[in-house]
């Protein structure tokens, strides 16, 4: 049986997508705010 996500039942909540660069403001988002969703580190721009 394929995971819930590959088969579209469940989808991420993103808060926001930040470069590798900013980590320590996503680690300061994380511990100040309170989004909705996760942070996602991104390793290069697309």
């Amino acid at each position: 049986m394929r995971p819930i996500f590959e088969r579209g039942l469940a989808k991420p909540i993103i808060d926001q997508v930040l470069p590798l660069e900013e980590v320590s403001e996503a680690h300061k988002r994380l511990e100040t705010e309170h989004g909705r969703g996760k942070i996602v580190l991104a390793l290069r721009e697309a």
